[in-house]
């Protein structure tokens, strides 16, 4: 599970997970053979008048989750709402890995990544294995090469040099 944290502008609001990039047909699983819940929602947990709004939950991280024994594939649109209006405040695409998410710090990744799709770049901290998570459209460099990811958690690296 992740701590997914997020600052939201009123108390009205609602943040909604939906589980996306599972083929259809296939069911996402999670830890001890659990199938993965599509949908999770999140409302503010402090109001205190001149605070911040955070609505703070956990979700299964997307590192957790397997479609026909692949990890890597799935991601979350994450939906922010005020109830009271119905008006989407903000919309996202996400990858949730680790303990602790803040979605106000936290990149998005591309809409509807899938390994068909030609995806935006998006440039994320340097892979430190050929198959650490990545999704296609996936970007990285450090100070001796630059990362490109290829496929679902496929990495290739190409050497920089002085010209």
């Amino acid at each position: 599970m992740s701590l997914v944290t997020i600052t939201v502008p009123t108390a009205n609001c609602q943040v909604k997970f939906e589980l996306q990039g599972v083929p259809q047909g296939s069911t996402a699983m999670g830890p001890n053979n659990v199938q993965a819940p599509v949908l999770a929602y999140m409302v503010p947990i402090n109001i205190i008048p001149g605070s911040p709004i955070i609505c703070e939950g956990e979700v299964l991280g997307n590192d957790l989750i397997t479609v026909n024994d692949v990890h890597g594939i799935t991601y979350y649109l994450i939906t922010v709402t005020d109830v009271v209006t119905q008006e989407t405040i903000s919309q996202g695409f996400y990858d949730i890995t680790g303990n602790i998410v803040d979605l106000d710090t936290w990149p998005q990744i591309s809409a509807g990544p899938t390994p068909e799709q030609t995806t935006p770049v998006v440039l994320v901290p340097a892979p430190l294995t050929v198959n650490d998570l990545g999704l296609v459209g996936w970007m990285a460099v450090d100070s001796d090469n630059l990362y490109v990811c290829i496929g679902i958690n496929m990495w290739k690296k190409i050497p920089l040099s002085s010209f």
